[in-house]
């Protein structure tokens, strides 16, 4: 899948401007947050043109620590799920998946170099042959290594050599050097750049040759002789080691999809009012993010738009209202998005969060503002070990739920944990009453509920009007509650006896009737009050004589006042 042939599609990394020798990590990483992946930005290219950016995402060497790390076969079957899942889904609430084919979803390990800027497969060193994970169990148990499908270790070796010997003594490559049983021999991966050089030293076949001069940069390059030393029997470092980096030191899984700027969570703030230089600031310092500097420059001129609301100077309270309407449209995407996915993979995701949704920011043109163009996607759809049992879709709505309060109260006085915390409080308050009046459980936290915190920042929330209406505001919270709690008679995981439809499409029949009432109240509340004010000024215009005053009073009223 990755690599750099000369001519043919292929897929190959963006790499910054300069000399790379000396970086530790020389790639343009969009994300390295995940566990069992990081995301780097690559792009598809057809001999030297490049055609468009990817963001390629690469399984990790082995899980990131955090409790009990999951089997190889446990990881193999996630990237295989995750596969299966983007090539059945078809919907644009899902992140479009780049198919490589199914001959490319697992290929060799990939060594790439800083020097000259190429990737390729690294060979063994005896036979030339490509070098793969060992996934053969009795092999390893023989050698005195762990088993392949007993835990999360993983080694190369080469299969061709390995069937040749009888004598057991197997050399195999990890990611440290360790003792094994009998002749078996463990070479950490600085060794496998080391031992490039016995190829460069072998007697071999023309035909060889042109293989390895199409497969094997190190062979024909210029800088070979300063890399690799004449005399070097293995024993000594070379100068190939600093230069040659293992971008996948193991068999390499990768899933080509579009490039997405903005995370849920990044862009639900933008929508509240969180200033675009923040927002960026935020995102470029997120664990490997600093390769998203290119991506979110092509935001740059949308976002400096002077109009990026309908009503973004409005003083009547009605930017609440319209900031509303637009974070319930991204829940509403996402929410799309993972029924798309349950109905692929048969199956919940249940670790659903922020970081698995992406935006797309669209250009709307010179006649909507900016924020009212966009498009949020499912870009996670692995999800966590189900068990032998699998995981229903209702095993999800807490993580909607999540997303739902994500949007809605996170601001920059109240970060998500505090809100995950409130909600969780009042959560076990309606669990243990069996619901009961929502209000009275929302008093202690009132402030983090309150109807003003779905403006990001102070200015536009203190002392400002704000026309969403309380009785809608907690008909908006009973929702984002009855996604979080399995409550008989009130959750959704709980379905009453009449129910035909599945927990997430009564969630999502329920939300569209409330993003239908968001809407009515942005847009119909404001053509009644333009006929109320144009009748009130007729009549005062025929009681004063015919001449309607200069300017109406400003009006107020409690009702829609923040509190």
């Amino acid at each position: 899948m990755l690599g750099s042939p000369p001519a043919g599609l292929r897929f190959e990394l963006v790499l910054p401007d300069g000399d790379l020798e000396g970086r530790d990590d020389p790639f343009l990483t969009l994300s390295d947050s995940g566990r069992f992946a990081r995301v780097l930005l690559a792009r598809v290219a057809m001999g030297p043109t490049p055609l468009r950016t990817v963001a390629l995402k690469m399984r990790r060497p082995a899980p990131r620590t955090g409790g009990t790390p999951p089997s190889n076969p446990a990881v193999d079957e996630r990237w295989d799920r995750e596969l299966a899942t983007l090539r059945a889904v078809s919907s644009p609430d899902v992140v479009r998946f780049l198919d490589p084919g199914s001959e490319s979803d697992r290929v060799g390990p990939v060594t790439f170099c800083r020097k000259m800027r190429l990737a390729f497969h690294p060979l063994c060193p005896e036979c030339m042959a490509p070098l793969r994970d060992c996934r053969d169990d009795a092999q390893l148990r023989a050698s005195g290594l762990p088993p392949y499908s007993e835990g999360s270790t993983r080694f190369l070796t080469c299969a061709a050599c390995a069937a040749k010997r009888t004598d057991g003594a197997a050399i195999f490559y990890g990611e440290s050097a360790q003792a094994a049983s009998g002749s078996a021999e463990v070479r950490d991966l600085n060794r496998l750049a080391r031992d490039g050089g016995a190829i460069l030293r072998a007697s071999i076949s023309a035909e060889t040759r042109d293989r390895l001069q199409r497969e094997f940069p190190c062979y024909a390059c210029a800088h070979r002789d300063e890399c690799y030393s004449e005399s070097s029997d293995g024993s000594s470092p070379v100068i190939a080691e600093s230069r040659l980096m293992p971008l996948s030191p193991f068999d390499l899984q990768a899933i080509p999809m579009e490039v997405l700027p903005l995370r849920f969570d990044e862009f639900a703030d933008l929508l509240g009012g969180a200033a675009w230089s923040e927002v960026r600031a935020r995102a470029l310092a997120e664990p490997g993010g600093a390769g998203r500097a290119s991506v979110l420059a092509t935001l740059d001129a949308v976002l400096a738009s002077p109009l990026l609301w309908l009503h973004g100077n409005d003083r009547t309270g009605r930017l609440p209202l319209e900031v509303l309407r637009l974070k319930l449209a991204l829940f509403g995407q996402a929410a799309r998005g993972l029924r798309a996915v349950h109905e692929a993979a048969g199956r919940a995701l249940l670790d659903l969060g922020p970081s698995g949704v992406m935006v797309d920011v669209g250009g709307s043109g010179s006649d909507l503002p900016a924020l009212w163009s966009f498009r949020a996607k499912m870009i996670d759809v692995g999800g966590d070990d189900p068990g032998p049992d699998g995981a229903p879709p209702a095993a999800d709505l807490r993580g909607l739920a999540r997303l739902f309060f994500r949007a809605l109260l996170v601001n920059d006085a109240q970060d998500e944990a505090t809100v995950s915390a409130a909600v969780e409080r009042v959560a076990e308050k309606l669990r243990s009453s069996g619901a009961g009046d929502i209000a009275t459980h929302l008093e202690p936290d009132h402030r983090i509920f309150d109807r003003s915190a779905v403006v990001y920042p102070a200015a536009l929330r203190e002392g400002r009007e704000n026309q969403i209406p309380p009785a809608f505001w907690n008909d908006l919270l009973t929702f984002g509650f009855r996604l979080e709690a399995a409550i008989p008679g009130f959750g959704y995981a709980v379905a009453p006896e009449e129910a035909t439809a599945g927990p997430v499409d009564r969630a999502l029949a329920d939300f569209g009737l409330l993003l239908r009432r968001a809407q009515i109240e942005l847009t119909s509340r404001a053509d009644r009050s333009r006929e109320i004010l144009r009748a009130c000024d007729a009549l005062l215009a025929e009681i004063g004589g015919g001449e309607a005053p200069a300017a109406p009073a400003r009006r107020t009223t409690e009702s829609t006042r923040v509190r």
